[in-house]
């Protein structure tokens, strides 16, 4: 049989010989040695040893044969596993496999597995894994078995009258364990069942006082079991509510009580006195809500917390308070370490309280440790914390970290029911809800009995070990790059991550990150695919927390997408400049149609504007015109007023008189009278006609038509219409126009002005004589109407001259006195007719009216 060392030399053994050869086949030295088929050998660093069936070790080297001494005490049929590659030597015996170490002259060994047939299993090679305390099997007919040591004991608690679900524990001394069931534990053995204890108890309540007495609870009844009655005898008081949590401290017995979970009712915490050999509880404060666990701070500080909420109660001054920051939080249990304390509540982990504050602290990956019910501290500063879902364990110094930098990771590592337990589902609400012995020994309380474990013998398998980017599938082909990955034309590229781990999976939690972004959590599949990465540059970076106390471990990848035509830059210039074009064109038509849609408004806004301005000068016409009009009718109602009443109350004297002395007149009498009212009426008239002319004319100043009439008939025609007053009056009136005269006016306004003027010639002439005559001076045409009458003095003639300006500059309000309407009017027409008037008169001398025109009519 040949046995090959690590520099090629090699043992020959056989014929009773043992013979070493060189690499090449030269021998070294040869042993005389006889054997049997029953001995075995192996070799263990570059040295071959011999063990026969009694037992007994033997070394060879070159020169000498060694024994080898040991106090390992095995059967004839122990068996020998040698593992050449890892150098490592294996002997199995009364189904107890044994880590053989050598010196040189004695082998001790460690038991790392038992329990296992080998021969029924047919075990041929072995690998132990003593960094993780894990063993590798190889068997011919069974495949591989993976063996890794439990570091956790499940103690099962059931019996004939109680299944194994835990809660409240206590620790009666330094080897032995009392549960709220009343099952007593010693060195991880059940020794007894306390069966008034399991007939008084509902599990959660377990207080030994210094007499070792133990409290429990069942209901609303608080119970007290003496231990110097093996916990036989026992007396018991009644709450309001149910007991839902209990502390002794010295001679103290804190005791909180509340409803249901859901129920009305106040919580209610009691002091007992355990000196006093009465039971009786003295209430000490209420909180809304059930208290569910109570801790002591120190000697003045006690805490409680509630469903919603924990209070902070000062023995010295009786004030309790309201923690902040755990206002909703329903509490499960509290943990002090020196000044700290630690809080677990039902839903949002667990909390730790310093220096008065509340700190938070984030949860694992899948949210188990909201849950947390229980939490022990062990002496090397790890925080086990138990949940629904298994044990979990921390460093201090990793959560101290946090606080100061919540930047910095938190290592959670997660122990599962593959770590020896039977069942992941742990149990809180108990008081206490752990133990920890003297022996450092942690005990925990579950649905299936009770978990023993020590942590200083605890070797957590951690991950750290670096994390890589070993193999990228592009487009479902595999590719291996170093540092860089050129993608061209790529639809999806999947990466994958992997970091070489033998422990919980859970516990290796890898992230990766594009391009500086967010941190995805890698799955089970250890990949992450991404679709059509953009063209350029990118890094992939991966990391992992490889355990307590430590950062993160980092790998990375840089990628480069090469663009396609459409992506390059030369594409994206050609594109923006044709943009910048499009863009271009598109202002400028538009610019263009702008314009011309403003030329065109501007056009339409004239066009509007225009319009807008002969409608404002229509309309101010109009206005105008309205307001000579009003100015006219004021005049009219002015004239009648004024020249109206004159001749009317003289008609109205003249027929009274004529009425009251008819019977007494004679009839010159009555012809003069009649003579009288003759001339009031025709006055009255001619008055009325030249109103009624004059307002037609007004009213309507723009209809003036020009006709060509001769003078010298329209003068004749008015001395006819007054040769009646004109006898009258022994007047002579005459005519001297020529008789081819012919002018080019309005003639209805030429006929009102003549017949005005010789109107007032006849009012103011007596047995005298009237003359139309005319003359032509410096390109006008004047007419003349002289008479003999009574004239006009100085004061008359200044008061028609002022009337004429008012007239002329529109101011004209008939505010100055005149002898009648008709001069009036005339010079009103002759502004109408672009004519002018003067008067040339003396009183007694008669007078000379001159109408002058343009000569162009």
């Amino acid at each position: 049989m040949r046995h090959v060392l690590s520099d090629r030399s090699f043992y020959l053994v056989g014929d009773n010989s043992i013979k070493k050869y060189s690499r090449s086949g030269t021998l070294i030295s040869t042993h005389n040695y006889a054997f049997t088929d029953s001995t075995q050998f192996f070799t263990k660093d570059d040295g071959l040893f011999a063990l026969d069936k009694s037992g007994k070790i033997t070394r060879f080297e070159e020169n000498r044969i060694v024994p080898i001494h040991t106090d390992l005490h095995f059967d004839s049929n122990a068996l020998i596993y040698a593992n050449n590659v890892a150098n490592q030597v294996f002997l199995y015996s009364n189904e107890k496999l044994y880590h053989l170490s050598f010196t040189e002259k004695t082998v001790t060994g460690q038991i790392i597995f038992e329990g296992i047939d080998f021969n029924t299993a047919r075990i041929y090679s072995i690998y132990y894994d003593q960094k993780n305390e894990t063993t590798y099997l190889g068997s011919l007919t069974k495949g591989l078995c993976i063996a890794k040591k439990q570091y956790f004991q499940n103690i099962p608690t059931h019996t004939k009258t109680k299944d194994d679900i835990e809660y409240g524990i206590n620790k009666l001394n330094d080897s032995t364990l009392l549960t709220a069931t009343g099952i007593e534990i010693q060195n991880r053995k059940l020794v007894t069942q306390y069966n008034k204890i399991t007939e008084n108890s509902l599990r959660y309540i377990a207080q030994l006082d210094s007499d070792k007495n133990f409290w429990i609870s069942k209901g609303r009844t608080l119970s007290k079991f003496y231990a110097n009655t093996s916990y036989n005898d026992y007396e018991s008081v009644s709450f309001n509510e149910n007991i839902r949590s209990a502390l002794i401290e010295g001679s103290n017995l804190w005791i909180g009580t509340g409803p249901e979970k859901n129920g009305n009712g106040q919580g209610i915490l009691f002091l007992l006195d355990l000196n006093n050999p009465k039971i009786t509880p003295t209430p000490i404060f209420q909180t809304p809500q059930m208290i569910t666990s109570l801790a002591k701070y120190n000697d003045t500080i006690l805490f409680a917390g509630t469903q919603q909420g924990l209070y902070r109660y000062n023995r010295k001054n009786n004030r309790i308070s309201r923690v902040k920051g755990l206002e909703k939080e329903y509490i499960r249990s509290m943990y002090q370490s020196e000044n700290d304390l630690w809080i677990s509540t039902y839903e949002d982990g667990f909390f730790l309280y310093r220096d008065s504050k509340i700190w938070p602290f984030p949860l694992d990956k899948n949210r188990y440790l909201s849950t947390t019910h229980c939490i022990i501290e062990d002496g090397k500063g790890y925080l086990w914390m138990t949940t629904n879902k298994g044990i979990f364990q921390v460093h201090k110094d990793d959560l101290n970290d946090y606080l100061e930098n919540n930047d910095n990771p938190i290592y959670y590592h997660y122990y599962d029911k593959g770590s020896g337990f039977s069942n992941n589902e742990f149990n809180g609400g108990g008081c206490p809800c752990g133990v920890q012995l003297s022996n450092q020994d942690i005990v925990f309380p579950s649905l299936d009995g009770l978990v023993f474990f020590n942590p200083s013998k605890v070797n957590p398998i951690v991950p750290e070990n670096d994390v890589y980017i070993d193999e990228i599938i592009v487009d479902g082909k595999h590719q291996f790059v170093d540092d860089t990955l050129t993608l061209e034309n790529t639809a999806r590229v999947t990466f994958q991550i992997t970091s070489p781990f033998y422990g919980n999976t859970y516990n290796s939690q890898i992230e990766i990150q594009m391009d500086g972004g967010i941190w995805e959590p890698v799955g089970a599949s250890q990949t992450l695919s991404y679709t059509n990465l953009a063209p350029g540059k990118h890094f992939i970076k991966a990391r992992k927390l490889p355990g307590f106390n430590s950062g993160y471990h980092y790998s990375g990848i840089n990628i480069y997408v090469v663009p396609t035509f459409w992506q390059s830059n030369f594409f994206k210039a050609i594109l923006i400049l044709l943009l910048a074009s499009l863009i271009y064109f598109t202002i400028v038509l538009r610019t263009r149609y702008v314009t011309k849609k403003n030329i065109l408004l501007k056009k339409k806004i004239n066009e509007h504007t225009l319009q807008l301005q002969q409608t404002v000068h229509i309309l101010r016409e109009a206005k105008e015109e309205l307001k000579n009009q009003v100015s006219q009718q004021k005049k009219l109602v002015t004239a009648i007023t004024h020249d109206i009443k004159t001749p009317l109350r003289f008609l109205t004297l003249t027929s009274k008189q004529s009425f009251e002395n008819f019977e007494n007149r004679s009839p010159d009498e009555f012809h003069e009278s009649a003579k009288a009212m003759y001339t009031s009426s025709y006055q009255l008239f001619h008055f009325i006609e030249n109103v009624l002319d004059y307002s037609f004319i007004s009213v309507d100043s723009k209809k003036l038509d020009s006709v060509t009439f001769y003078l010298s008939d329209l003068i004749q025609e008015k001395i006819k219409f007054f040769g009646n007053i004109s006898e009258s009056r022994k007047l002579q009136v005459e005519n001297r126009i020529p008789h081819d005269l012919s002018l080019s006016y309005n003639q209805q306004l030429f006929s009102i002005i003549i017949h005005n003027l010789l109107d007032n010639s006849i009012k103011h002439t007596y047995e005298g004589k009237i003359v139309f005559w005319c003359q032509n001076e410096e390109n006008r045409f004047i007419l003349n109407i002289e008479d003999t009458g009574s004239g006009m003095t100085a004061e008359i003639k200044a008061q028609i001259y002022t009337q004429k300006e008012s007239i002329a500059n529109g101011t004209y309000k008939h505010e100055h006195k005149q002898k009648g309407f008709g001069l009036t009017i005339v010079m009103e027409l002759l502004m109408m007719l672009d004519g002018d008037i003067s008067i040339t008169s003396e009183a007694g001398k008669g007078t000379l009216v001159s109408i002058s025109f343009q000569t162009s009519h």
